[in-house]
Parts: structure tokens; sequence; C-alpha cells
């Protein structure tokens, strides 16, 4: 009889995965740069490692220090490829190169989730939320992070090309020229949280397949994503703001 003392506990059939190449146009160095004192990497390291959800926390990079960083927390590391470390490369490339490499290494993962660096901020016990979302609902195959909108979409204009303006849904502008409370709920992508069995991923080389289920991120700085400058600014508002407010 086997003592199942012995017996290591079953990790959680989950890769998280996260994307950070050393390369950024708009903020240089990006996710090394400093924010609340650490590298920007480092807030969604440590929210992947305490999940429990997850079996496995992988870094796919190009960046020296970024793997320096990564191998002092404890986050396994894969090289990413040059083909896969420049500004045309998708998420899903990325992804699946690390669900190849993975396999070509023995072990094949149920679910992957993608975690964004350039989402710093991710409610405790969110990362948790929406995989329990994705493994509890038989006919889900990918969840993701979204918040509300600042305005709906069907109230959003469009540019043509000569300079005209129309609306998105045009064909339909009666239900366009409703009141926001009248239309469907909307949301907006985070970029915080993306969860995908991964032959759905292999399958239709999308992370918002048709069988897609929101994660509502909603608590303050959820929404933020550092693309530009500026949303540093916004970040470091947001921790002098908690630090205000003694959390």
């Amino acid at each position: 009889m086997t003592d199942s003392r012995c017996t290591p506990p079953m990790r959680p059939d989950v890769l998280a995965l996260i994307p950070a190449r050393a390369g950024s146009r708009r903020v240089p160095r990006k996710n090394t740069r400093l924010l609340g004192g650490k590298p920007l990497a480092q807030w969604t390291f440590e929210a992947a490692l305490a999940a429990a959800s997850i079996g496995k926390v992988l870094l796919s990079t190009d960046d020296p220090d970024l793997i320096a960083l990564a191998g002092h927390m404890g986050v396994d590391v894969l090289k990413r490829p040059q083909d896969l470390a420049g500004d045309h490369a998708s998420s899903v490339d990325v992804a699946l190169h690390a669900l190849d490499c993975e396999r070509a290494s023995g072990r094949d993962w149920g679910s992957l989730c993608l975690l964004q660096p350039t989402s710093p901020f991710r409610a405790e016990g969110r990362i948790d939320e929406g995989l329990s979302i994705l493994s509890e609902t038989p006919d889900v195959d990918a969840v993701v992070g979204v918040t509300e909108p600042s305005h709906h979409p069907l109230h959003c204009l469009l540019e043509h090309p000569d300079g005209s303006v129309f609306l998105i849904e045009s064909a339909n502008a009666a239900r366009a020229a409703q009141r926001s409370q009248d239309l469907p709920r909307a949301w907006a992508l985070t970029g915080s949280f993306y969860a995908i069995r991964a032959a759905t991923l292999r399958e239709t080389q999308s992370f918002l397949p048709p069988r897609c289920h929101p994660l509502a991120c909603t608590a303050p700085g959820e929404d933020i994503d550092i693309d530009w400058p500026v949303d540093f600014e916004r970040a470091e508002h947001h921790l002098s703001t908690l630090a205000g407010a003694g959390k």
C-alpha cells in the first residue's frame, strides 16, 4: 500500500504564461522599469505565484534582466526566439510556442492562463476566480478579464479615410441611438487575465473563441494598462492613493 504522505500533491493542470519581451517602442525597458519600488513584471510574478489554481508559472522573454529576476523569484523561464521577440509576434504565437515547448519536454497542459505584466494590478484571488469559472463550467472554453468601458461602444464613432464619421453600428442606427442603460451590457478588455483550454487555443488561434466568459475586474486599478509613459504616472498615483488609505 502506498503511503499517501510520500505522494506529492497533484499540481493544477494550468500553465500560467507571462509574456515579457525586452523591447518596447513607447516605453523603453518597460517590463523592468520600477513601479512602486519594484520592476513592473514583478507585480505579475507575485500574483501568479500566489494563485492556488496554477500548476506552473512560466516567463517567456528575451530579456536577461527579467531572466535574472524570474530566477530569483522561482519563476521558470522560456527563452524566446528572435522571431517571437519583435513587434509583430502575437500573444497567440508566444502562447503556442510555450505549449509546444512544454509538450516537447513531456508536459501537456489542459489550460493556459496568460497574464500580461503591463496590467500590474489584480484584486486578491482574481486569478483563482477566473480559473474556477473555466474549470467548473464545461460549456465555457475561455475566460477573459474585462472592465466597464467609459462609453458604450455603440455610442462611439469611426472615421472614414475622407474624415467623415459614422456610428459603429450605423446599420442599426435606432439601436445605437438608445440610452446606454437600454443597450446590451458592454465590456472592455483589461489585458490582465486570459484563460483558455489549450485545445481550444490550438484550434481557434485566438484567446477570444466563441464560448468565452467575462471575468469582471472592477477593483480600483485593475483597468490600468501600461502602454505609454503617462500610464506609469497613473499607476503610481493609484499606489499613492492606496497608501493614503492605509491599504
